[in-house]
């Protein structure tokens, strides 16, 4: 009997680890446009990678700096930004898809540029009242306390990622003092380029950030975690608008050195929204101009192994803003 029981508590764990392997992976998207009122409205998609099936999630009024949501499906709630009613900023605000119900969760905020929620925290960028920089920040479920992640003061966080593969988020910041300086030497003469100071890569590990990698005076303009384990990076000099040349690398995480990796902006007009989605695929929000010219926005599955590419979502209605890959 002790045998059996035994037997019964492995079957139990490799079923336990199964499922949370088997989670389903799948796209939050954010887009505007207008309804039929003339109302500008913000609206968030999920679409299912492995049943290629888009489901439209969460409309309302676009009230706050710009569009910003993301669709939880393990909590079955759409947490997006909405300026409070005072004026003072941008808040975060949860809406559960069972009750109907909107909540208001942060309260010290004035923007929120980045939504991420994982289990049972929601992890933000986003810029406290007072100050400048943009910095980390997650929202506890559970405690449902608002929590600020330690980071140097001067630093300026710009982008975040999550690793579904592994389970880890990655940021990217440089020191705002130094953003500074690069901004005066732009300035400093007509039509000078803006050269990036150095940028630095952070993993957060236990809520606690770890630098893995520093730039020289290059922006990080994207981030994709690989299934490996390592971290696929493109750096370039200055900002788009600048139309800078990118060079994609892979951030070997054990001996924390690079190497040249796929060539992403050579595939087509890549944003800086990309991810892999398993070991040999890439999705991406970028533009591609069909035989008569006609460029066509939207989000784009790329297969690096035979180096297909197919049009996951476009809308003609809509502009898609961001999407984030989730689980």
């Amino acid at each position: 009997m002790k045998r059996v029981i035994q037997l019964l508590l492995v079957l139990c764990v490799f079923v336990l680890a199964g499922c949370k392997e088997n989670k389903e992976r799948y796209l939050s998207i954010t887009t505007s446009g207008y309804d039929k009122k003339g109302n500008l409205m913000v609206n968030i998609y999920k679409y299912s990678i492995s049943k290629k099936r888009l489901k439209r999630r969460f409309s309302k009024k676009y009230t706050s700096q710009y569009p910003l949501g993301v669709y939880s499906q393990s909590k079955n709630t759409v947490y997006y930004t909405a300026e409070y009613e005072d004026g003072s900023g941008d808040q975060l605000y949860a809406y559960n898809l069972d009750t109907k119900k909107s909540k208001k969760l942060t309260n010290s905020l004035t923007a929120i540029n980045q939504i991420i929620p994982v289990d049972n925290k929601v992890y933000m960028i986003g810029v406290e009242k007072g100050q400048r920089s943009l910095k980390p920040y997650y929202y506890n479920l559970e405690t449902e306390k608002f929590n600020k992640i330690k980071a140097n003061a001067d630093l300026n966080f710009d982008n975040m990622v999550y690793d579904v593969f592994h389970h880890n988020i990655y940021l990217s910041a440089d020191y705002q003092s130094e953003e500074d300086k690069a901004l005066e030497e732009a300035n400093a003469g007509k039509g000078s380029k803006y050269i990036a100071p150095n940028t630095y890569i952070y993993s957060l590990k236990d809520n606690s950030l770890q630098r893995i990698y520093s730039t020289n005076r290059k922006l990080v303009y994207r981030m994709l975690p690989e299934k490996n384990g390592d971290l696929c990076f493109t750096e370039c000099e200055s900002i788009p608008a600048w139309n800078p040349e990118y060079f994609t690398y892979t951030l070997d995480m054990k001996t924390n050195k690079k190497k040249p990796a796929i060539d992403i902006d050579g595939i087509m007009d890549v944003t800086q929204f990309a991810y892999y989605t398993s070991a040999h695929q890439i999705v991406f929000l970028g533009s591609k101009s069909d035989d008569s010219k006609h460029s066509h926005r939207g989000i784009y599955l790329y297969d690096v192994d035979s180096g297909s590419i197919e049009l996951l979502f476009e809308t003609e209605d809509e502009y898609i803003n961001n999407f984030v890959l989730l689980e």
